[in-house]
């Protein structure tokens, strides 16, 4: 069956095998930093997800590749930040998308495409069985293992470090006498406070403690010398192992040198174990394929470290919502977005889209 896409855009958000009939419950991030702050803001959804009034302010601080970054020293500071899981945020994108028209379709995965000289044919595998699309273009933002990437035959090239492990869990809490419920310290005894928040490096890993707006997690990172096996980046990307709460308590013990005993925050709580293997940063050596176009994780992926990806995925997305219109009156994607790096050359004289606004 052949079905054109709709006037204003279609988004398939499940995941590549097809399993995610809707949006996933897990908080696999826990907030926005920078300028997708503003982007929310400017767009007025910034109050519906930090759930009060106001515009942001800008933060005393934060963290860059897990070491802390203090800007109370600079009053002028335009580092902005919002604490917000993961589900609200998409539950909230996904409301203002509706008000748009475009078509949400979960749980439908790319199996292929075929290129033509004025739009591009796409096969879909769906719920109710496989069907195809017909579009001027093909925009891939389906992740760091992205389909749309490997059909079209775009190389991803970088760096895998595979003996890197990290262990969180969400919802789980220390012994609640070790908390200052004012601000989120963690107090251990034997090893000293703990702000909420900043990754603690030690000399045998990194501690990860978050608690804010009453959600939590905690977790840890260590350097797993034993031997692996020779996995591609692909298949390293969005690799999440089974991980127990006693294997959780142990590498944490390890990581501090004392043990810190473990519970569910409450006997209701969702059990959300997580184990990651390796760190990877890897870029897309073309983001483009004649009507195929890669944005966000599928263009680019780094260490999750400070949420990278999530933020310039949501900038990725303002500089097509800026450019798309454009594009499509003028019936073809301006030679300003190389087959390179999209913006890397200055745009010819005359180009209105975003990016040549934004050079100017």
């Amino acid at each position: 069956m052949r079905v054109p896409s709709r006037g204003r855009g279609l988004v398939a958000p499940g995941r590549l095998d097809g399993s995610a009939a809707r949006a996933q419950p897990a908080p696999r991030a826990n907030g926005i930093v920078g300028q997708g702050v503003r982007i929310l803001d400017h767009r007025g959804l910034c109050e519906a997800l930090a759930g009060e009034p106001g515009p942001p302010r800008p933060a005393p601080g934060h963290m860059f590749a897990a070491f802390p970054l203090d800007l109370t020293a600079r009053p002028d500071s335009q580092l902005y930040r919002l604490f917000v899981p993961q589900p609200k945020l998409v539950r909230v994108l996904a409301d203002r998308a509706g008000e748009y028209d475009t078509d949400v379709r979960w749980g439908h995965a790319l199996a292929g495409f075929v290129q033509h000289a004025d739009a591009v044919t796409v096969q879909v595998d769906g719920p109710d069985g496989s069907y195809e699309l017909t579009a001027r273009y093909l925009v891939g933002a389906d992740g760091g293992t992205s389909a749309t990437r490997k059909l079209a035959g775009i190389d991803f090239h970088g760096t895998s470090s595979h003996d890197v492990v990290a262990q969180l869990a969400v919802d789980v809490l220390p012994p609640d006498a070790w908390i200052d419920h004012d601000n989120g310290t963690l107090d251990i005894p034997g090893f000293g406070a703990i702000p909420p928040l900043p990754f603690l490096r030690t000399e045998r890993g990194v501690f990860i403690w978050v608690n804010f707006n009453g959600q939590s997690a905690i977790g840890s990172i260590e350097l797993d010398s034993s031997p692996v096996d020779d996995r591609t980046r692909e298949e390293q990307v969005d690799n999440e192992l089974p991980v127990t709460l006693p294997e959780l308590q142990a590498s944490i013990e390890r990581v501090l040198g004392v043990e810190v005993p473990l519970r569910l925050a409450t006997p209701e709580s969702p059990t959300d174990f997580r184990r990651f293997v390796g760190i990877n940063s890897r870029i897309a050596s073309r983001y483009r394929s004649g009507r195929v176009l890669l944005v966000r994780d599928a263009a680019h992926v780094h260490s999750a470290l400070g949420g990278p990806g999530l933020n310039l995925g949501l900038q990725d997305a303002v500089t097509w919502a800026g450019s798309w219109p454009v594009w499509c009156r003028a019936g073809s994607v301006p030679s300003c977005w190389t087959p390179t790096r999209p913006n890397a050359d200055p745009p010819p004289s005359g180009c209105s889209c975003t990016a040549a606004r934004s050079w100017r």
